[in-house]
């Protein structure tokens, strides 16, 4: 019995080890030195099969039933993980979609080095984005026909901003309509990677808008957006 529960603590010590360099050298990204890089498909298949042999061989004497069975185990193993290297951009878009439409206002930031931002429509006329004021997270609605930032009182306060002792002066016009907001500023405005700072924004009184709303102050800080579809596209 000492000898077999040696036996099983060297295998799972080997499957350990394997398993740790395997997911190092397929997710280790930009980083990884180019040659390593592009051999790390074959060097993870070949180490599954390594853990396969060195397992049969520790567990018990050699028997070729046995073997040829880890062989197809770790060998099936091996080919889901290559199949997830090389085509780990695409389902990176897949996973980014799916939180999109699971996390209403989730902003995908692109991994390629571009460092634009996508955002998603949740329904047929609006795009609901996260959006981080002085560092606050609150949601918005992107408005195009909003000439700035205009935020509920419930989300001002939420964001640092003193609504006791706000002037309600500036007519405004809003989808519910013409009234009066207050003046208000913000340090800093962040949709995913993108970050921009200093920005005069508006405060409406309670009850008096359903959503604040990202207008075109912020769009017009960007060097460019489009919509296509379903997505709007950020580009910082």
């Amino acid at each position: 019995m000492p000898g077999k529960n040696n036996r099983m603590i060297f295998v799972w010590v080997i499957v350990a080890i394997a398993a740790t360099g395997l997911l190092v050298s397929l997710f280790w990204g930009d980083s990884t030195p180019s040659e390593f890089s592009d051999n790390g498909p074959r060097l993870a298949f070949n180490g599954v099969l390594l853990v396969a042999l060195l397992s049969s061989l520790a567990m018990a004497r050699p028997k070729m039933g046995e073997v040829g069975r880890a062989v197809l185990l770790w060998g099936g193993l091996g080919l889901v993980l290559v199949a997830g290297y090389a085509y780990k951009s695409e389902l990176t878009a897949v996973g980014n979609r799916t939180l999109a439409v699971l996390m209403p206002g989730y902003a995908v930031t692109d991994t390629a080095g571009k460092g634009s931002v996508t955002l998603y429509r949740q329904d047929a006329t609006h795009f609901t984005v996260i959006v981080q004021i002085n560092g606050r997270t609150i949601p918005m609605l992107v408005d195009t026909g909003a000439s700035g930032i205009v935020l509920t009182q419930r989300d001002a306060r939420a964001v640092g901003i003193d609504t006791a002792n706000l002037v309600y002066s500036v007519p405004i016009s809003t989808a519910n309509g013409p009234g009066r907001a207050a003046r208000a500023t913000i340090r800093s405005v962040e949709v995913g990677s993108i970050r921009k700072t200093d920005f005069r924004a508006f405060v409406m009184p309670a009850g008096k808008l359903s959503a604040s709303l990202l207008g075109m102050d912020f769009l017009n800080r960007l060097s460019r957006w489009e919509v296509r579809g379903d997505r709007m596209i950020l580009y910082p």
